[in-house]
C-alpha cells in the first residue's frame, strides 16, 4: 500500500512534464529497510516506463568523474532512476546530489515525530516514509 502511494505521487509529479522527476534517492534514516523499499518501488515503477535501481555496488570503484558520467548515462537510458543510498558517505552524497527528489525511509529506531527530513537543495522535494 505504501509503495502504491509513493508510486502514485511520483507519477503525478512528473505529469505533464515527465522529465521533471527523473532521479529519486531512497535514503535511510536509522536502521531502515531501504533495500526492500527501493526494490518494491522499482518493481512498481517499472510498469510506468524504463526504471533503473542503482546501488553502491553497481558503481563501486569509479572515481568522481566516472561516477557522474555513469549516472548521467543511466539517466539518459531510463525514464526514472532509483538511487539506493546507504552507509557509504561518498555514495550517499552522490545520491543526494544527483536526485530530483529524496524519499527518506524511517527505521524502527527513528520515531517519525523525532525526524528531520534530509536537507536537500531548494529545487528538490523530500518525502518521509
Amino acid at each position: 500500500l505504501v509503495t502504491q502511494i509513493i508510486v502514485r505521487r511520483l507519477v503525478q509529479r512528473s505529469i505533464p512534464h515527465p522529465r521533471d522527476i527523473s532521479t529519486v534517492c531512497v535514503h535511510p534514516l536509522g536502521a531502515a529497510p531501504v533495500r526492500e523499499v527501493a526494490t518494491a518501488l522499482h518493481a512498481a515503477l517499472r510498469v510506468h516506463g524504463r526504471c533503473a535501481h542503482v546501488r553502491a555496488d553497481d558503481v563501486r570503484g569509479l572515481d568522481d568523474d566516472a561516477l557522474r558520467a555513469r549516472l548521467a548515462q543511466i539517466e539518459d537510458d531510463h525514464d526514472l532512476v532509483l538511487l539506493e543510498s546507504g552507509t557509504e558517505a561518498r555514495w550517499t552524497q552522490a545520491c543526494l546530489r544527483q536526485a530530483d527528489t529524496v524519499i527518506d525511509v524511517l527505521g524502527p529506531d527513528r520515531p517519525s515525530d523525532a525526524v528531520t527530513p534530509t536537507p536537500t537543495a531548494d529545487w528538490q522535494a523530500t518525502d518521509l516514509l
